[in-house]
Formats: C-alpha cells, structure tokens, sequence
C-alpha cells in the first residue's frame, strides 16, 4: 500500500513538469493533501467546559482539508471506547466536521478523537486528526455542612448506625421535594465520661452535607443569564434548605420506632450545628494545579 502510494506521488511529481498552470495547481494541491497522510496527528488538546453551557465546538482538522471539495471523505467522531458519538438534540456533527455540543451536560466529559476516510488519487486513507481530552467543571456551589449529637443506651454501631440511617432517610424524603440531596460523612459513638449515673451512655455523633441536586450552572447558564440575579435564586433555595431541616430538628427530638433492635436515641439541645460552605457536587473535585481552571470544581472520573 505504501509503496504504491510513493509511486504515485512519484507519477504526480513527473505530471507536474509536463503540465499546464491550471492542471499543475490541481496536482500540487493533491500531493499535498497526500502527504498530509504521513504527518504524525497532533497530541490530544485538554479543554475545560463549563457544563450546560451552550454551543461549545470541537473542530475535526485542518481548515483548508475540511473546506477542500475535491475530496470524497467521511468523517465521524469517536469516544476513547472506539465507538462513535451518537447524535442527539444535545450533540451533532457540522457540515464542518465539527463536533457540537448544544449543551453540555457533565457526561460528556471524556475523550474525543476524529477520524476520515477519503478517497484521494485514486487510494482510500484513514486518518486521525484532532484528538481533545475534556473536562466538564461548575463553579463551587453552596452547601450545608450539619453537625449533631444524641443520647443512646450503648454504643452498639450497628443499632446506631440503622437508626442514624433512619434519619437521614425521613430528612432526605423532606429535601428532595425541594431539590435538595443528602451526603453522609460520618456516625461515630463513644461513651459518655460525664454520666456517672449511665455508664453506658453514649453520645452518638452524625456529620452530614446537604447540597443542591442541581448545580448553579443547570439554572443560571452563564452566556445568557444575569450572575447577580442567579446567585440571589441560590442563595434563597440554601434559606429554604436551612428552614426545612432546623424545622425538622426542632420538632423530631427522639428517633427508634421503624428500627427494630436498636435503642431510642434522644437529640441534644443546642447541639445542631449547621454552616454553608462552598463545595464540589459528588463526582467532581478541585485541583489547585490546573491554572486554566483555578477554583473549578472538574469532573473527576469520565472513564
């Protein structure tokens, strides 16, 4: 294939002498196209996009090849997989060979590579041009950070950690009616010192997070929304979160009666301690080394 290949390049290079203008500019433009088969595909290109944002576009090749009508070529887009990228309302393919991305959502984080098949001087090549390796990233969002302690008969963990368990599962049915979602930190029990009377009372202590189901880019989208008026829908949703669980607390101070096995568990007073604080959703993660994102919080994990 190769060899034949070099032969014709040979012959294009004998027609060129022997040519006229208008014939030797066609055959100059073939061979170079030809040669652009040897040349090594650039290394992959990281970029970083700002997940729903709109009408982000991955270019295929060289704009003088893909704007070039004399070819008969196919192009299509692949993930790191092999598999080409479907089209949807979301994704599409240029007349360009550009890859569209209409809004991009957090899953199309991932690898990129294009590839054409082309008929040129009479052979069919394969080539692989751009290659992108792309980050989704949002902007940290607000959470709240929730601290409290009970009273339990023992610190049996497993009793403990079930009735914990129970918990959260009653607050979580309460926040996720107003698009707000649970992550759990820590249970941990130990014997009370202070209690001369119970020597086996223990103090059962839950950290947990409360965050947004949403990130701020999914309602406030940055080409064509007012940041001012986005960060005060935010701010008003991290109120409502708060109300609902210190409203919770207040009025749940006990907890045993859906799990079997285990002792009540009695809330402390005054010992709720909720504060917000700036975070990345699960699944993301801040990397202080990367200087075309600082303080983005970027997808960790898009295999």
């Amino acid at each position: 294939m190769i060899r034949s290949f070099i032969v014709c390049i040979c012959m294009l290079v004998v027609s060129l002498q022997h040519t006229d203008g208008l014939i030797i500019e066609f055959q100059s433009s073939v061979l170079n196209q030809m040669l652009q088969y040897f040349k090594k595909p650039p290394e992959p290109v990281t970029l970083y996009v700002n997940i729903h944002s709109k009408n982000r576009m991955l270019a295929c090749g060289p704009t003088e090849l893909m704007n070039n009508s004399s070819q008969s070529n196919l192009y299509k887009w692949t993930r790191a997989n092999g598999e080409e990228v479907p089209v949807s309302d979301s994704v599409s393919v240029s007349n360009n060979a550009e890859l569209v991305f209409h809004r991009f959502l957090p899953e199309y984080s991932g690898e990129y590579h294009c590839n054409r098949v082309y008929s040129l001087g009479g052979f069919k090549l394969q080539k692989k041009f751009n290659s992108f390796v792309v980050y989704g990233f949002h902007e940290p969002s607000w959470n709240l950070n929730t601290w409290l302690d009970f009273i339990s008969q023992g610190c049996d963990q497993t009793s403990n950690t079930a009735l914990a368990h129970s918990v959260l599962n009653k607050l979580k049915t309460l926040l996720s009616s107003i698009g707000w979602e649970i992550d759990e930190k820590t249970t941990a029990c130990s014997i009370s010192i202070n209690n001369t009377s119970s020597p086996n009372l223990g103090i059962v202590h839950m950290e947990f997070t409360v965050y947004p189901n949403i990130t701020w880019e999914n309602v406030c989208i940055a080409e064509s929304t007012d940041k001012k008026d986005c960060d005060e829908v935010a701010e008003k949703s991290m109120e409502k979160a708060y109300t609902q669980m210190d409203d919770f607390f207040k009025n749940n101070k006990e907890f045993n009666d859906e799990v079997v096995g285990t002792f009540k568990m009695q809330l402390i007073n005054n010992s709720v301690a909720i504060y917000k604080i700036q975070l990345c959703h699960p699944g993301f993660g801040q990397d202080d080394g990367v200087k075309e994102c600082q303080n983005c919080c970027e997808i960790f994990d898009f295999s």
